[in-house]
């Protein structure tokens, strides 16, 4: 396979992939180059080059928070991530939406979509109106047909 396509299809999932990480536990940039590269059996191979400006744009953003660390002895100080609570959101709204567009591309090729938990990808897919949450936290058992105020949310044509 070329490599220009595998880097595309990468590059789309970093910074999930990385607020995943960072939603465990706070980290510096190394270790998350480290860990990712282990936990990806060595799928996702990144760079100091391509991991920081993804670092500093969700900083940017307000989806992490950073902070130096106190140097010990000869240790050199070190800048530490963490999750703020913008970045949990945006975490959550990422797999919700990258479980429906693995659906969808798995449906594209003509394969069956592995089937995880239906009922809660689907209440996942829906809004909740009437003063309720609006991002479709709503757990299963309000989907459409057992909560009056479920309402399927929109779609954009992409």
């Amino acid at each position: 396979m070329k490599q220009k396509y595998e880097q595309q299809m990468k590059k789309g999932v970093l910074e999930m992939l990385v607020l995943q990480l960072l939603s465990e536990k706070e980290k510096y940039g190394y270790q998350l180059i480290c860990e990712l590269k282990e936990r990806s059996s060595e799928m996702f191979l990144l760079k100091e080059g391509t991991l920081y400006p993804i670092l500093y744009r969700m900083e940017d953003d307000g989806l992490v928070v950073s902070r130096w660390s106190q140097p010990k002895g000869k240790e050199v100080s070190k800048k530490y991530y963490c999750l703020a609570e913008e970045g949990r959101d945006t975490l959550e709204e990422l797999k919700s939406l990258w479980r429906t567009f693995s659906r969808t591309v798995d449906t594209v090729l003509g394969q069956e979509p592995e089937h995880g938990n239906d009922r809660e990808d689907m209440a996942a897919e829906y809004v909740v109106t009437a003063g309720k949450p609006e991002r479709g936290d709503e757990k299963a058992e309000n989907l459409p047909g057992q909560n009056p105020s479920v309402v399927p949310a929109a779609r954009a044509d992409n």
